[in-house]
């Protein structure tokens, strides 16, 4: 175990950072051997004077190392997690959007083999009654043929045989002078009704539905002394038919939801049947439809907000540093990049303040100060003195008043004597003094100062994450709104439990 230098570093909050190495503490010497079960304790060694802070410090900085591990593995897994359960939603989202649609096209497939099966049954009845009503046709068409041909070659020649012989033994009327009446064939009109709802049954109106169509046909030749003409013009029943009824669909549904949030997803809309088609009307549309969404990839980088208004300048004078940053406002998706923290897409640094500082220069800006001390590192008061002492400098060159106006406001917290409690939390650090408003000049020197040179180092480990939280406490019960609030560190070991600072 190696002693930390006796550092003084300041962590500031929207405020100037200062940093002054003020000593350096020993470095131990070994410590002799212990025997094993032995109790742990040290012994008396040359130049410690049994003094063990420095052992328990280095300890201490073990062990929080690897408490901050363990946060950060804590953080890491949380992470994950969230990540975890984020990616457990999407695919549940899509697993339900699929189960939805499954169960839907399930519909439709058992509803479209019903269809199936039904219309297969009326084909083959349809089927049976075409044949039965074939062979029908084909008896009675036999029946009529058979009687056109008895009619034309039995009857109406028997008839023309006799009147040709009776005009071939006339000698008032030649043969030539007896000529038939001929016509042209039937030629039918436009029906009167293209459908009626009225036939369909077996009454005597659905027999007499339907409309009516005139058919005519001409003379050919004219009568003389022979067969006269025919009648002209017929009427018969046509168009015997229901009246076709259209499918009705309704409205389009709005879209659903895309199935994927990137990467090509699918989201749909559906319409339902309001009427079915019947007696050869127009057969239904698609009732769903489909369309991709959300095609862009899921790779995606973060967008940055836009730059912060310049902090204050880091020093008063001798040149300090402003900064300027941009916050991630959309985190990255996928395999997408976003610049870190510290480049120079996302923080920007210009010089200030480029004025030298005089010898004697003292700061009278309006400011909330906390002053930090930790002497978890300092093993012997003579090193915490020259670390008191500069602290005494520094503070002396503030202005509690200016221009009899309220300047500076100051709290002092003094850490190093952390430990383990009972419970398992860590010994809060001190507060020296609170933040609170100094009478006048005059009041940092007999106010402030003394209870610096009060201060003395005790036995403990840093616990400068406590003196953090303490100092955001002062500035919640003591701090001004207009005052520019700082955090002035001063510690002579390395700090502990960085992931609570």
């Amino acid at each position: 175990l190696q002693a930390a230098d006796a550092t003084t570093t300041a962590t500031t909050t929207g405020a100037t950072t200062t940093t002054k190495r003020v000593g350096a503490a020993k470095p131990p010497r070994p410590i002799e051997a212990m025997e094993y079960g032995a109790p742990c304790a040290c012994r008396p060694l040359q130049g410690y004077g049994g003094n063990c802070k420095v052992v328990r410090q280095g300890l201490a900085m073990e062990w929080a190392k690897a408490r901050d591990a363990e946060r950060h593995a804590d953080d890491m897994l949380a992470q994950n997690e969230d990540h975890w359960h984020t990616l457990h939603e999407e695919l549940n989202l899509q697993l339900q959007v699929m189960t939805t649609a499954k169960g839907v096209y399930s519909e439709q497939l058992a509803s479209s083999v019903s269809k199936l099966n039904l219309g297969q049954e009326q084909q083959q009845q349809k089927e049976d009654e075409r044949r039965e009503l074939q062979v029908q046709h084909d008896k009675q068409m036999a029946k009529c043929q058979e009687t056109v041909e008895r009619i034309l070659r039995s009857d109406m020649c028997a008839l023309m045989s006799v009147r040709s012989a009776i005009l071939a033994e006339s000698k008032d009327m030649p043969a030539s002078s007896v000529v038939d009446c001929e016509v042209s064939d039937w030629s039918p009109q436009e029906c009167s009704k293209s459908c009626d709802d009225n036939c369909g049954g077996q009454s005597q109106d659905a027999q007499n539905c339907g409309g009516v169509q005139l058919l005519t046909r001409a003379i050919l030749t004219q009568s003389t002394n022979g067969r006269k003409c025919p009648a002209l013009e017929r009427r018969r029943r046509c168009n015997q038919v229901r009246c076709p009824v259209d499918c009705l669909l309704s409205e389009w549904s709005h879209f659903s939801a895309c199935s994927k949030d990137c990467d090509s997803g699918v989201q749909g809309r559906s319409r339902s049947v309001l009427r079915k088609p019947k007696y050869g009307g127009l057969v239904c549309n698609v009732i769903q439809e489909e369309r991709p969404c959300n095609t862009h990839a899921c790779d995606r980088d973060c967008t940055l907000g836009p730059w912060t208004a310049w902090s204050p300048c880091s020093n008063a004078c001798g040149t300090g540093t402003q900064e300027s940053s941009r916050e991630v406002l959309l985190p990255i998706r996928g395999r997408g990049v976003c610049p870190t923290r510290n480049s120079r897409e996302r923080v920007e640094h210009r010089k200030c303040n480029a004025q030298p500082c005089e010898a004697d220069s003292t700061c009278a800006s309006q400011q909330d100060l906390v002053i930090i001390v930790d002497a978890s590192g300092t093993s012997d008061d003579k090193a915490f003195g020259v670390l008191k002492g500069w602290l005494k400098e520094m503070v002396s060159r503030y202005r509690a008043k200016h221009w009899n106006e309220e300047a500076l406001r100051i709290g002092i917290i003094f850490c190093g004597n952390g430990e383990v409690l009972d419970d398992g939390s860590i010994q809060a650090p001190k507060v020296i003094r609170p933040l609170k408003m100094l009478s006048d000049n005059g009041a940092i020197k007999s106010e402030v100062l003394p209870l610096i040179d009060e201060l003395k180092p005790v036995p403990g480990f840093s616990n400068l994450a406590q003196g953090m939280s303490a100092a955001r406490r002062l500035f919640q019960q003591g701090g001004r709104g207009a005052a520019q609030s700082a955090v002035l560190v001063v510690t002579t070991g390395a700090p502990a439990f960085l992931r609570d600072v």
